[in-house]
């Protein structure tokens, strides 16, 4: 079964990253996957299988509620709601909503992406802010990212650091590389510090680590209130902000952080 929906070319996500297995509801976060894309008038149509293998999303849930949402953390979880089946041509790509959680079980590092069709869910920074206090009530995630990005480069893979739809030898390839190596790397990795960040995005989302981050002789904190072009900081939760950045001053303040070993896709090994 499909959406009857065609979808744009221009996908909008969330990413999440770090949590800590032992606080995740697995079944909570599988539940609140449905009911978001039932919310905005689709069904979940396929999710990931055993082997890297699409099922169908009723086959896999049965399956999921047979063992108690058990292996979940050691497999992750990928859902979808696809378009019209003459419209999918990769379904990891052709969706018009989905989301994807890695957990440590599966991955160095545990992230999520959630991607929606922004001709369904235009972009509006409300809308991704709740979207994260819910999704923190499953996950405890420390760090994140709001991006737009068009669907034929694999918003989903940008997430997990892999190479789609672009010059595999330009600059933003080495960006997105640097992130699959340090940013998802293992802790123990000397690359990388719990006070780096991957890029600056139209919306970012900060621990206590980042806002600590030095930048010069002040913290990241106080250089984004030092100046209203930097942007603005909101406290989601307790020890969780939201840091909104003009699109227009994104470039400006990447020069300016970038010598401040702060930002991972633009170190230099």
């Amino acid at each position: 079964m499909h959406n009857g929906v065609k979808r744009g070319g221009l996908a909008n996500a969330l990413s999440l990253h770090y949590f800590d297995d032992d606080l995740i509801d697995a079944e909570g976060c599988f539940n609140f996957i449905e009911q978001w894309i039932l919310n905005h008038g689709l069904t979940p149509t396929k999710m990931g299988g055993k082997g890297d293998k699409n099922i169908t999303f009723s086959r896999g849930k049965k399956s999921l509620e047979r063992t108690h949402f058990q292996g979940i953390k050691e497999q992750g979880i990928w859902v979808a709601a696809l378009p019209p089946e003459e419209t999918i041509g990769t379904e990891g790509v052709d969706f018009l909503m989905s989301a994807w959680i890695n957990f440590r079980g599966c991955s160095k590092k545990s992230f999520c992406v959630f991607c929606w069709d922004d001709h369904l869910i235009p972009w509006e920074n409300n809308y991704i802010k709740a979207l994260v206090e819910d999704l923190c009530q499953f996950l405890n995630p420390q760090y994140g990212y709001a991006f737009q990005r068009e669907f034929k480069k694999g918003p989903s893979y940008y997430t997990g650091g892999t190479l789609m739809g672009i010059d595999s030898f330009g600059q933003e390839a080495q960006q997105i590389t640097n992130w699959g190596i340090t940013g998802l790397a293992d802790e123990d990795d000397p690359d990388y510090q719990p006070h780096m960040i991957r890029d600056v995005y139209p919306l970012n989302f900060l621990s206590p680590q980042h806002l600590n981050a030095p930048i010069g002789s002040q913290t990241l904190q106080h250089w984004i209130l030092a100046d209203p072009s930097h942007g603005t900081l909101e406290e989601l939760l307790p020890n969780f902000w939201s840091w909104a950045v003009d699109p227009h001053h994104i470039e400006d303040l990447k020069t300016a952080l970038k010598p401040h070993n702060l930002l991972i896709a633009h170190m230099t090994f």
